[in-house]
This record gives C-alpha cells, sequence and structure tokens, in this order.
C-alpha cells in the first residue's frame, strides 16, 4: 500500500507542475488569473489520496486487532 501512495502523490506533484506551467504560459498571453483555479484540483487530489490512505491504515490496523 505504501507504494501507491508515493506513486500516486507522484502524479499529483507532477499535476502541479503542469498547472504552473499552464499558469506561466497563460500569463505570459494575458490570461493568468483564469489558470489559477487550476491548481485546485491537484491539491484537493492530495487531500483526497492523504485521508484515504490514513483511513484505510487505520480500518486495516483496527482489523488486525494491533
Amino acid at each position: 500500500m505504501g507504494w501507491v501512495k508515493y506513486l500516486s502523490l507522484g502524479v499529483v506533484v507532477i499535476a502541479l507542475i503542469i498547472a504552473g506551467a499552464k499558469i506561466a504560459i497563460n500569463s505570459r498571453r494575458g490570461d493568468g488569473s483564469e489558470s489559477v483555479f487550476a491548481i485546485g484540483t491537484p491539491l484537493a487530489g492530495a487531500i483526497i489520496i492523504a485521508v484515504a490512505f490514513t483511513a484505510v491504515g487505520a480500518l486495516a490496523e483496527a482489523a488486525i486487532g494491533g
């Protein structure tokens, strides 16, 4: 389960880099303010991933009895 968490968070980091690049490109064109909201989606994904893995870990530990 550990490597899946790091892989999915790595995808989120790549998505943030792509969103930042889009903001930089659109800023040069004069449309920078419209692209700022594109960062919210990867950040929401990171929060969901972190909460999900924490919840699954806690449930698995409780099921094992540890």
